[in-house]
């Protein structure tokens, strides 16, 4: 505490006294007989250190004899400034700036009681919330750069959130007074301190962090930098460690705190009774969207506290991350067993929704508690006790804090539930769940053993396929999941896969099947031809069947060489041969995408049609960035063309990215389509919005006016700017023959729908072209 407050004061005499001449501010304070540095927390000189013995015992400023730097005593908190001027300070001078030190002495006082808690020297619970809010701030307006997003590393920019409180701390107070009390919660704040500020420094990452006191024994740590759950995940550990492992406080910590406290007014148990542990619980925030932004520090600090009732409620001297409570963090409040509902200790809070099924565990068969034999002389443990599941339930009636849960099977009625019976999710995507029966699949289903995790599955996806290879993938995907998540649950979308999963098995020919995310599957063929498309769609109409029709399908194909043949569902556009496994899989997941597949089709084969489809239904939801990164994808496949680069414009264009739109308008022109007069238009318009008439009359002198006539009733932004471009060259060239066209397009341009301000600067070109009044061409920026 003692030195965040000296570096405020330090501060804040640095601002006042450069008014007054001095070029170096520095605080330094006494501390075990010795005097150290506020800035750097390095022991002075010796030659120093007599400086400041002397300036705190006379109680006035102190100068060697022709030393440019003073000393300025701050007897209350032992501490000195010591500035160096231009030229050495006499008296009555020294003492006006003394005058000064004591005034910035005070003001930065009130600043740090305001902003720290007085006790421990922490973050207090104002400045807290300000510095997270700051955090997710800075988050948001950097993010991450280029390079990170292309890096397969996971470490991107994020932020830790954990909350701590000391365990028992009621009984401490209770036992050795609250005198004793305040001190293992100095010590307490002085060893997170330490442990956050140890592991930050030794990071690879190079992770910074903070720690906060709020009040009472609860406390925040924050850390951020471009890190790794896992990295967060050892910051915990590591703290919950500090706690645990020595006493505390210990024998250094009282020395270090001796001037808190009286050894008179407490008494100090030994050393083996100063055991202390605490509970931790965490959120990690990755970049916020601006969707996120709003209330977001609040909603992170609220988690984290959830996560800290868990690790208490679960048996403290633990960590617990906020995702993980809805994993594995909750238990069984109650099993009222004539009416086969258990009532649960997790709701909307921490992410249950209606339909969520969990596993249930013994309290003691969870796979995590020892068997212990105790013969009166000595306790052994034998081993652990099996993890063995009791029954499933599922979630119908979700609240904020419990939630109401029927048994998932009729089979499971006379199942005796204990109290504090431990929960475990069943993730979404799941196929395959132990003691399950049909509602949820049965372990020992042949066929779902057959199919590939997602782990295993990505790592199916490298190398390549040799020229003409026919090589073919399919993914299915369930069309209405986020219906099926909305009304019935997880537990849906998990029997939906897993029915289709039995269906397919019974394709011919099919050579992998596995799950490419928890919600897709993914199959590959030797070949795809009519017959393998028509067996596929029958297998997927008998899967929708067989869920009461409550679950629609669609798989997107990649039918390799298969493509390159004329049939008439495929496009005329041919796409070039992909020889990577990785590309053909994820033009297959195109096709089976919300934007890719036609809301009628089940089977949808990726075409070039596809892909242009893709970038303009992207653009009709807004997700622009999106619909970029899709159209340098398919660049980078060799999925070029025309009406792509138009797309791509489009979008970049919605973004605000003028300059990008030009490039690509441009170069869709410059492809030779047969609707060559919209993408020439399009960039007309762009260059028009960007202030640039010289470069939109060049674009316009390559547009003839048959092709304008053609679709002047389709584009009335792009003919009237291209007036306005022809009527600004001629004003700087005076060109007869760009007079008269501007002339002809302002005059058709005025009968079409376009927007007022476009019209009022139409009828002002007019003006000036015909020797009107109007002495200005006002050429407006307007979509």
């Amino acid at each position: 505490m003692q030195v965040s407050r000296l570096k405020m004061i330090a501060e804040e005499c640095r601002r006042d006294l450069n008014d007054e001449g001095a070029s170096e501010v520095e605080g330094f304070y006494r501390h075990k007989s010795t005097w150290w540095g506020a800035k750097d927390g390095n022991e002075v000189e010796a030659h120093l250190r007599s400086e400041f013995d002397w300036c705190l015992g006379i109680e006035k400023p102190y100068r060697t004899k022709n030393s440019h730097s003073s000393n300025f005593p701050l007897v209350e908190i032992q501490a000195v400034i010591r500035a160096k001027f231009n030229a050495a300070l006499r008296y009555p001078r020294s003492d006006a700036i003394q005058r000064v030190v004591l005034r910035s002495y005070r003001n930065a006082s009130n600043a740090f009681a305001v902003r720290f808690n007085p006790m421990t020297g922490l973050l207090g619970k104002a400045a807290f919330h300000e510095t997270v809010s700051e955090r997710l701030a800075t988050m948001g307006a950097f993010g991450p750069t280029p390079e990170e997003l292309k890096s397969d590393e996971a470490s991107l920019p994020a932020m830790c959130l954990l909350a701590l409180d000391i365990d028992h701390f009621k009984q401490v107070n209770d036992t050795y007074g609250h005198a004793y009390g305040d001190l293992v919660i100095r010590s307490f704040a002085v060893r997170i301190d330490r442990a956050v500020k140890a592991f930050c420094c030794g990071s690879a990452s190079k992770l910074e962090g903070v720690c906060a006191h709020v009040s009472g024994e609860e406390f925040f740590c924050l850390a951020w930098g471009s890190a790794t759950g896992a990295e967060f995940d050892n910051l915990a550990a590591s703290i919950l460690g500090a706690i645990r492992d020595r006493s505390l406080p210990s024998d250094e910590d009282l020395e270090l705190l001796k001037s808190t406290f009286s050894p008179a007014q407490l008494v100090i148990p030994h050393a083996t009774s100063r055991n202390i542990t605490c509970s931790i619980g965490g959120i990690v925030s990755g970049v916020p969207t601006a969707q996120d932004s709003s209330g977001l520090a609040n909603r992170l600090i609220a988690q984290a506290d959830q996560a800290l009732y868990k690790s208490k409620s679960q048996g403290r001297n633990r960590v617990t991350f906020f995702p993980s409570i809805l994993e594995s963090g909750g238990r069984v409040l109650e099993h009222k067993k004539d009416v086969a509902i258990c009532i649960i200790d997790i709701g909307e809070e921490v992410g249950v929704i209606k339909g969520q099924e969990f596993i249930v565990l013994h309290p003691e068969f969870t796979g995590a508690t020892p068997y212990i034999v105790d013969d009166g002389r000595s306790r052994k443990v034998l081993g652990m006790l099996p993890k063995s599941p009791l029954c499933a339930i599922t979630a119908f009636d979700v609240q904020r804090q419990i939630s109401f849960c029927r048994l998932s099977e009729e089979r499971f009625i006379g199942v005796e539930i204990p109290r504090n019976s431990v929960l475990e999710a069943i993730p979404l995507g799941t196929l395959s769940v132990p003691v399950v029966g049909p509602v949820i699949i049965a372990s020992g289903d042949d066929l779902l053993e057959k199919v590939a995790s997602v782990s295993d599955t990505q790592h199916y996806l490298s190398g390549e396929i040799v020229p003409g290879g026919k090589r073919s993938f399919a993914v299915v995907r369930i069309r209405n999941e986020a219906q099926l998540l909305s009304e019935y649950g997880p537990g849906a979308v998990n029997r939906g896969l897993a029915t289709v999963c039995r269906n397919l098995r019974k394709v011919k020919e099919v050579e992998f099947l596995g799950q490419i995310e928890p919600t897709q599957l993914l199959l590959q063929f030797s070949s795809f031809g009519m017959s393998q498309q028509q067996e596929l769609d029958s297998v997927l109409d008998q899967a929708e069947r067989d869920t009461g029709q409550r679950v629609r399908f669609v798989a997107g194909v990649y039918p390799g060489r298969f493509l390159q043949q004329k049939h008439k569902w495929l496009a005329d556009k041919k796409i070039p041969e992909i020889v990577e496994v990785r590309s053909r899989v994820d033009l297959a997941r195109y096709a089976a995408s919300h934007e890719g597949a036609d809301e009628g089709a089940r089977i949808e084969l990726f075409t070039y049609r596809t892909a242009w489809w893709i970038l303009v239904r992207l653009r009709e939801s807004r997700e622009l960035k999106r619909g970029l990164a899709d159209y340098q994808r398919f660049t980078q496949l060799g999925i070029v063309g025309p009406e792509l680069d138009n797309a791509a414009g489009q979008l970049a264009s919605a973004s605000g990215d003028l300059a990008r739109a030009e490039e690509l308008y441009l170069k869709a022109a410059a492809g030779g389509a047969d609707s060559e007069i919209t993408y020439k238009l399009n960039a007309l318009t762009v260059q028009m919005r960007q202030g640039n008439p010289a470069a939109a009359a060049v674009t316009a002198d390559s547009i003839g006016d048959i092709d304008l006539e053609k679709g002047y009733a389709r584009f009335p932004t792009g003919i009237a700017y291209l007036a306005l471009a022809m009527t600004a060259r001629w004003i700087n060239s005076g060109s007869n023959e760009d007079k008269l066209r501007a002339l002809k397009w302002s005059e058709r341009a005025l009968n079409l729908k376009i927007t007022e301000n476009l019209r009022k600067s139409l009828i002002e070109a007019g003006a000036k072209l015909t020797g009107g009044q109007e002495n200005q061409l006002l050429v407006t920026a307007v979509e």
